[in-house]
């Protein structure tokens, strides 16, 4: 079994990472309500509704779920989330893979999720890979694309980049790491 981690590492956006990939998915409190940004390697989605419990945001306020790829350690219990939430899906017409995932929409670079969540298209292991701006908090949700890609088309206001596997990072950690290569 595996274990996850929860904790909020921006106000309002929690980070439900598991263990020991350290895949993360991410859930976005909203006035009302949440989306959430990948489920990560569970197929149950048992670890993603810990999280949303952990954030206090009942199933059905999720408005949305987005994924950034549809790889496994992004995407694997989507449809298990689907199918509890009956919650929007959103996901790239060019990702590859996902033949069992209703969508609702499907998205690409400059649509708008819920009027607040900006898509980008960045380049990542599989194709159709999106990342989502969160100008609100100046948040970066990058998935598997490399941060530095993903922060150069990002906004000037970027405080924070939250990836799909390993920790958040600010911009300043972003910027120090990029200065010492």
């Amino acid at each position: 079994m595996r274990s996850i981690e929860i904790f909020e590492p921006v106000s309002g956006i929690w980070c439900v990472r598991h263990r020991p990939t350290r895949s993360c998915a991410y859930i976005v409190k909203t006035s009302p309500g949440a989306l959430v940004i990948d489920t990560g390697p569970d197929r149950s989605a048992s670890g993603l509704m810990m999280g949303l419990q952990g954030a206090r945001v009942g199933l059905s306020s999720v408005h949305a779920l987005v994924l950034t790829d549809v790889h496994a350690d992004r995407a694997e219990g989507a449809a298990a989330f689907h199918e509890r939430s009956g919650t929007k899906v959103y996901y790239s017409r060019t990702a590859t893979g996902v033949t069992y995932l209703s969508v609702e929409r499907f998205i690409g670079d400059g649509d708008l999720i819920e009027g607040r969540l900006e898509v980008l298209a960045t380049p990542g292991p599989t194709p159709g890979h999106l990342s989502y701006y969160l100008r609100s908090h100046g948040a970066l949700f990058h998935g598997d694309s490399s941060p530095s890609a993903a922060a150069k088309r990002a906004h000037s206001e970027l405080e924070w980049l939250l990836p799909g596997r390993g920790r958040p990072l600010t911009r300043v950690e972003l910027d120090l790491a990029s200065r010492t290569r």
